[in-house]
């Protein structure tokens, strides 16, 4: 009896040392692939770095306030309605309470002086009234050109490919330039000034390759590759002003 007890015994302790053994050896497993997991997130956020481009640790943090566009359109309104109603200029006070004949021969007059004397007080500007009817005319002048043509195809589609290609490749360049350029702002350290400036000079070397595109193009597509630079200029031209605005304001406050 006492040797069959000892040996249930003797097993009962292998069995037990057994389930010890693997449960350190599973516990060592999952924190060596823990460790595994961790150094190769890191790795590769090392390698998904630009150096170039990243920043310091220690940089102070502004937060960024991109307000609605829509919402500058909304109080430039606001603001004209509120200036036409605090002026008296050019206005008459009329009695409303009148017939349709008395209506009708007041607008009558109104149109005879207009002839006579002109506007005093234009509704557009003469300039901004002429760029309007240029742009008009080159679209519809550029509407009869596509005329009966694949309304699904693109005017870059219409495009010669070695054109196409430079108007993409420079489309894309000024994209990823002004991305690094306005996550830039406020410029509050020599880090920030210096990658500003060197932003600023290579939009400054798109300028003349992007004339160079639309004077090299055929007199066919001229037009239509004037408007795919249109933008783009635009953009650069966005960026130069608040670049030389904040320069300015900067140096004021030395």
């Amino acid at each position: 009896m006492n040797v069959h007890a000892d040996m249930e015994l003797g097993d009962t302790r292998t069995v037990a040392e057994a389930l010890a053994k693997s449960k350190k050896a599973d516990l060592a497993t999952q924190m060596s692939d823990e460790k595994a997991n961790h150094n190769r997130s890191e790795r590769a956020s090392r390698m998904a770095e630009i150096e170039d481009l990243q920043t310091p640790n220690n940089l102070p943090f502004a937060p960024l306030h991109i307000k609605d566009p829509r919402e500058y359109f909304d109080s430039q309104q606001a603001n004209a309605l509120k200036a036409l109603g605090d002026t008296a200029v050019g206005t008459k006070t009329i009695n409303c309470n009148v017939s349709t004949a008395q209506a009708y021969g007041f607008l009558r007059k109104s149109i005879s002086e207009m002839k006579v004397t002109g506007l005093s007080d234009p509704v557009i500007e003469s300039e901004v009234a002429r760029k309007v009817l240029i742009g008009l005319s080159q679209q519809l002048s550029s509407t009869k050109y596509n005329l009966g043509k694949n309304p699904q195809e693109s005017i870059l589609d219409r495009l010669p490919k070695k054109t196409k290609e430079e108007l993409l490749h420079f489309w894309i360049s000024i994209q990823e330039l002004l991305k690094h350029f306005w996550s830039s702002y406020p410029v509050t350290t020599t880090y920030l000034n210096t990658k500003v400036s060197r932003l600023k000079d290579a939009m400054a070397d798109i300028y003349p390759k992007l004339q160079g595109i639309k004077e090299s193009a055929q007199s066919d597509f001229r037009h239509q590759v004037s408007l795919l630079v249109q933008p783009m200029v635009q953009a650069l031209d966005a960026a130069f002003t608040h670049y030389d605005a904040d320069l300015q304001k900067r140096s004021m406050r030395s």
